[in-house]
């Protein structure tokens, strides 16, 4: 569930470049201009295969700050197969649902930060910052943008037998890691509060990601000790202890650190899961409510997310 008082997002690292052929130089920075200049109504992309009359997802807003060299993105998605909301009257435990017009879905929205400043080590490279809202991730995001690159601008490619034909840009996401498990449960302020051991590979419904996997969870406590050997062993002995079956492949720690509540998604496959790198993630407090959807930029949410991105991209240029 949503908060109207906080937002977290999540880093991602950006390549925007034609696939397959590295032969095609992209001006980024004019690509991301030409979406922003693209009517609203061409920036909609049907966000299933079944039909864009159940769900669709929008950039409704694009906007370049070219003082601080961002793109800004508002993301809408509706879905007409979600469930309506409900409401609870919390003193008489009444319970009123939500209802909808015809022709409407369950809509969220999502704020995007895209740098237009390449990172200075990786040139090929831009940072990428992403409210996290549960429905409005990549497997939607990278494809709404590569429609939005057809529109925008075309290129001249050739396939394997050499025929000319038209090409366009592609976004690919991935996620942005900057510290490792270890690092992590290594300080002193470290405490594993929660385990949950999660199947992530079935089907996920419209908005929510969650309910439809298979989940084990567990209330822990757990002072952790700097000690490399007794995080080790802790680990091991969660693992042992809540993989049962061979599909569960990721496993959620909930930890308070230095103050901050975060929860960090393991891959158990990996070997040594100290080792685990994790995606960068920020906790964003908010004095004015944000909604599930908004229609316009929500002004304290995009200030903040601007100071964020700007400082992660000193950090990695070497600035800070």
């Amino acid at each position: 569930m949503l908060l109207r008082s906080q937002r977290f997002v999540q880093f991602y690292d950006s390549i925007i470049k034609v696939p397959d052929h590295d032969e095609i130089l992209l001006d980024v920075p004019s690509l991301l201009k030409d979406v922003a200049n693209l009517r609203s109504t061409n920036r909609i992309y049907p966000a299933t295969e079944r039909s864009s009359q159940t769900e669709q997802i929008t950039i409704p807003i694009v906007d370049i700050d070219e003082r601080n060299m961002i793109v800004r993105c508002l993301i809408v998605f509706a879905s007409k197969d979600a469930s309506d909301p409900a409401f609870k009257n919390l003193e008489t435990g009444a319970i009123r649902m939500a209802g909808r017009q015809l022709g409407e879905g369950v809509a969220i929205s999502a704020h995007m930060l895209i740098s237009l400043k390449p990172l200075r080590n990786q040139p090929d490279r831009r940072l990428v910052i992403v409210e996290d809202v549960p429905g409005i991730g990549i497997s939607r995001i990278q494809p709404l943008f590569r429609s939005c690159f057809q529109k925008a601008q075309t290129y001249s490619g050739t396939n394997r037998i050499n025929a000319r034909r038209e090409v366009w840009a592609d976004l690919q996401l991935s996620r942005h890691c900057n510290l490792k498990l270890g690092q992590i449960l290594g300080r002193e302020s470290s405490k594993i509060l929660g385990v949950e051991v999660i199947d992530s590979n079935p089907s996920r419904p419209a908005l929510d990601t969650e309910p439809s996997y298979t989940i084990v969870r567990k209330e822990l406590y757990i002072k952790v000790d700097q000690d490399a050997t007794q995080i080790r062993r802790i680990l091991s002995l969660i693992r042992e202890r809540f993989i049962r079956r061979d599909s569960y492949d990721t496993l959620r720690l909930r930890i308070t650190s230095e103050k901050r509540s975060q929860k960090l998604d393991i891959d158990l496959r990996a070997t040594d899961l100290m080792e685990s790198a994790l995606t960068r993630t920020e906790r964003i407090p908010l004095s004015n409510p944000i909604e599930q959807c908004q229609q316009a930029f929500h002004d304290e949410l995009l200030k903040k997310m601007t100071g964020i991105l700007k400082n992660e991209r000193s950090r990695l240029d070497g600035n800070l």
